[in-house]
């Protein structure tokens, strides 16, 4: 399985695998890598539905044409028990429809409509016929196809917020403790319609704000948007989004949150533990 820009594989109601951001980022005209994975135990008698949810990842910037571009590229091989085996490949019988996920930019962040939300759209028995057909791509990237070489991206850490305070009326800001990389969970309850918008930064300014004076680029734009569904409590995390950020500012929340509403999800390489260090100065082993 490989896709541009990222891709989430599903199969029969279960995502297929917890890495992020695959595949690895590289220049997608020399390279491009796919990742192998064992299905064995997720396919069932009868029928099995497999589907992919797409995001613009490194290849989808605002010069790669957005989201009529993304690709994805599918083999799923099965041996049966009598000897026989048969490739099932992404062609044209495969379908399309946009989701929930109405907006997404690495270095910026992700629009997320839940009341767009579509039911067991990846598992048996849907019915897909008001879906639109896929395209093959004329010009496919030139890119050798070659096998994912090292550790995934995952979740590897989940942060608590530590402190929360009100710095403007209805704009509540919370503390991490600390600055990472990754993204953070949004747990929330409320009518439908309702955004609730998230920003990320590192500093605060004097009046407890975010601040955005060491930000270049895209670090300014980091913001999440949730559209609530209306049904309980909601829980709502982004795939395609990398933020840098201790703060995070919570602005239109229904109701005022309590301390767990937002909860940090530290992401990186999924690599071995190899040691640790530790000094008598503790801004180094804090670093």
């Amino acid at each position: 399985m490989t896709g541009l820009g990222s891709y989430l594989l599903h199969l029969n109601g279960s995502q297929v695998g917890d890495a992020k951001f695959a595949p690895d980022w590289t220049n997608f005209k020399k390279r491009i890598h796919y990742q192998v994975f064992d299905v064995s135990a997720m396919l069932e008698q009868g029928e099995n539905v497999v589907g992919v949810v797409l995001g613009s990842g490194l290849s989808m910037g605002r010069a790669f044409g957005g989201v009529d571009s993304r690709q994805l590229l599918l083999q799923l091989n099965i041996t049966y028990t009598d000897g026989t085996s048969e490739a099932i490949v992404t062609d044209t019988t495969w379908k399309c429809e946009i989701g929930p996920r109405l907006l997404d930019f690495m270095f910026t962040g992700e629009m997320y409509d839940a009341r767009r939300e579509i039911l067991d759209w990846d598992r048996p028995g849907f019915n897909d016929e008001q879906w639109k057909a896929v395209r093959i791509k004329k010009h496919p990237p030139t890119g050798k196809l070659v096998s994912h070489p090292c550790e995934p991206i995952k979740v590897t850490e989940k942060i608590p917020a530590v402190k929360m305070t009100e710095p403007e009326k209805r704009v509540y800001v919370f503390d991490l403790g600390q600055n990472f990389s990754g993204w953070t969970r949004l747990k929330v309850q409320g009518p439908a319609g309702t955004k609730v918008r998230l920003r990320f930064a590192e500093l605060l300014d004097e009046k407890g704000n975010l601040q955005f004076a060491n930000t270049i680029g895209y670090g300014c734009n980091q913001t999440d948007v949730y559209v609530l569904k209306g049904q309980g409590v909601e829980v709502w995390e982004p795939q395609f989004v990398i933020h840098g950020f201790r703060y995070v500012e919570v602005i239109n929340y229904p109701g005022e949150p309590t301390l767990d509403a937002i909860e940090g999800r530290a992401v990186h390489s999924a690599v071995p533990w190899a040691g640790e260090f530790s000094c008598s100065n503790q801004l180094i082993n804090q670093i």
